[in-house]
């Protein structure tokens, strides 16, 4: 089966990463179109495989755009379309294909929760039109697949979802997380946590800043690592230069082996305080050992069992995460080991290869009887 991807555009995001773990794996034959822009997942792709092309040069022109998609569909035999962002263009696109290839299924994929489409007040007008075109995207689909509980239970909150079109399917980490032997960790008096992700206001980071002061005032032996870049980086290095801390705070800067940096850390901080659809860099880090700690946010807790594999704060502030961490490090030995393992053991049941089993079996499914 053929199953052609629709983007936006080719940046570096979860979707994006997504993508490029299930292309790596040759078990299903994808191939992935940029709509209205490149960026370096794209090129980075461009330079490994053919399976990749972008419609950039039609400057957002549907009509001209819809009309390539087309003959690509019909030279490449494409069984399956299946469109990841939710812009409107991209839905308009994604419904005007059908209407010329009606026999083709399609998928309406979702990567977040409904909140991450709505821009606000000062945008009535387009939030109504994101919204019609979002319902009339949901209706023109075969299957739709949510990447987590809670961002399907955004998505029945604001539309007609039907049941026997929706479906999970849990993002995965490449198997280079679970198959390599993780280093010890707490295994000296230097406690290491770390963040990783984008630098954002809703990421929490500012939050993480003034709790990791807190809890160095009481435990000098603790250093923070800050992996990533975003909006935000300036305003947090600022933020963390006024702390007590700040000869304890590294900011990392967006890296690629990120395996390395968390071998190298004891305790993952994410302290997203909006509702994530997912939290793959979550799983990510409980593959190599790391103790998270996050805010009970999101389809997080679809991940982390309180207290098992890890903690939820449920007080979205500095104080209750300093605590938190705090007894992170005073737990016994013996507790935090348990958890560490339990975190491994649960990172495995969210691995790309079990991603991609499950899409295969959607994908088939759908095209029973078609040929």
């Amino acid at each position: 089966m053929k199953i052609l991807n629709l983007l936006a555009a080719g940046n570096t995001g979860g979707i994006e990463i997504l993508l490029k773990n299930i292309m790596q794996n040759n078990t299903l034959d994808n191939r992935i179109c940029c709509l209205f822009d490149e960026g370096e997942i794209y090129q980075e792709l461009k330079e490994k495989t053919d399976k990749i092309f972008s419609l950039k040069e039609f400057n957002r022109n549907r009509k001209k755009i819809v009309n390539e998609l087309v003959k690509y569909c019909k030279q490449e035999k494409i069984d399956i379309v299946i469109v990841h962002h939710g812009g409107i263009n991209c839905n308009l696109v994604y419904m005007m294909l059908k209407q010329q290839l009606p026999n083709i299924k399609y998928i309406r994929y979702f990567h977040s929760c409904f909140d991450a489409f709505w821009d606000g007040r000062d945008k009535f007008l387009k939030n109504i039109v994101t919204r019609i075109v979002m319902q009339k995207a949901i209706n023109s689909s075969d299957k739709l697949i949510f990447i987590s509980k809670v961002v399907r239970k955004s998505f029945e909150q604001h539309f007609h979802i039907s049941e026997h079109k929706s479906t999970i399917v849990y993002n995965g980490i490449p198997q280079d997380f679970l198959q390599s032997e993780t280093k010890p960790h707490f295994q000296d008096d230097e406690i290491n946590m770390i963040f990783v992700g984008r630098l954002e206001k809703l990421k929490g980071v500012h939050i993480l800043l003034k709790a990791f002061e807190q809890v160095y005032k009481q435990k000098s032996n603790v250093k923070l690592t800050i992996v990533g870049e975003g909006r935000e980086e300036s305003k947090l290095k600022q933020l963390a230069q006024e702390t007590e801390a700040k000869n304890n705070i590294y900011f990392a800067g967006r890296q690629k082996n990120i395996i390395q940096w968390l071998d190298n850390a004891d305790i993952f901080v994410y302290p997203s305080i909006c509702e994530e659809g997912f939290g793959i860099s979550v799983v990510e880090a409980m593959s190599r050992g790391c103790v998270p700690i996050t805010f009970y946010k999101g389809g997080i807790p679809e991940l982390i069992s309180d207290g098992e594999n890890g903690f939820l704060i449920k007080q979205t502030e500095e104080q209750a995460l300093a605590e938190g961490i705090e007894k992170i490090i005073e737990m016994k030995k013996e507790e935090r080991q348990k958890m560490i393992e339990n975190a491994i053991k649960t990172a495995k049941q969210f691995s790309i290869d079990n991603t991609i089993k499950k899409l295969k079996e959607i994908y088939e499914e759908l095209l029973q009887g078609v040929r």
